[in-house]
């Protein structure tokens, strides 16, 4: 479902990682759950702008975001048909998405790191569906060639990864990261890699996550 940002008015500021206050629309960046439950929660006493830390999001970041949202606020992205159907982005979303997300690897999963912490499921499901079409269809050498990834876990390596990210699955079971879960994907490798990993399995559909649950692990390595 796309995000519904509810009805606000005026402007605000967001502090970004960088301690950097960036003036926006209340409109636009009430498309971030987070943000609009901080927009809710504050007392409007007119004299000043009300001020919204977002501590793990950079500038550069912030800025690919609002982006995103002034594009949607007025017309929110179609919730992304599942499984991928194509590698071919503009196959899957409008040609604006795709173009959007057509980034190098770094800007995307800094994206998708973004999009979790200011809870903004459109913006994450596109990005995830950027991944997905990056793996479907591939063998996981082939994937881990587009990714960069040396294979050099031992068995016993693989299950310690799996048994310090159990969180992640029991979080994603719950329905979503909550709470003090979400920031500490701001600093965690490994549950970065999960819930990319996560995200790409609910909008790629079980084939392309299963050729990507290999990918997934291997990434906290990083």
């Amino acid at each position: 479902m796309a995000d519904a940002a509810p009805k606000y008015e005026g402007m605000c500021i967001v502090v970004t990682q960088e301690g950097e206050e960036v003036e926006v629309k209340k409109s636009v960046i009430a498309m971030s759950q987070i943000a609009a439950l901080m927009l809710s929660e504050e007392d409007d006493d007119g004299d000043s702008l009300p001020k919204l830390p977002m501590p793990y999001v950079k500038r550069a970041i912030f800025d690919k975001i609002m982006e995103f949202c002034e594009h949607h606020e007025k017309e929110p992205m179609p919730e992304i048909e599942k499984p991928l159907k194509s590698t071919n982005m503009a196959q899957v979303v409008s040609d604006w998405d795709a173009k959007f997300v057509d980034l190098d690897q770094p800007m995307l999963f800094e994206l998708i790191l973004a999009a979790n912490f200011m809870d903004i499921r459109s913006l994450l499901d596109v990005c995830c569906a950027k991944v997905a079409s990056m793996i479907k269809g591939k063998t996981p050498e082939d994937i881990r060639k587009t990714f960069n990834i040396v294979d050099d876990f031992t068995d016993a390596e693989r299950q310690a990864v799996n048994e310090e990210n159990r969180w992640c699955d029991e979080s994603s079971k719950r329905g979503g990261l909550l709470g003090d879960e979400r920031h500490q994907l701001g600093t965690n490798a490994a549950a970065t890699a999960a819930e990319v990993h996560r995200g790409v399995e609910r909008v790629a559909g079980d084939e392309e996550a299963d050729a990507g649950d290999e990918e997934a692990h291997e990434e906290t390595r990083n």
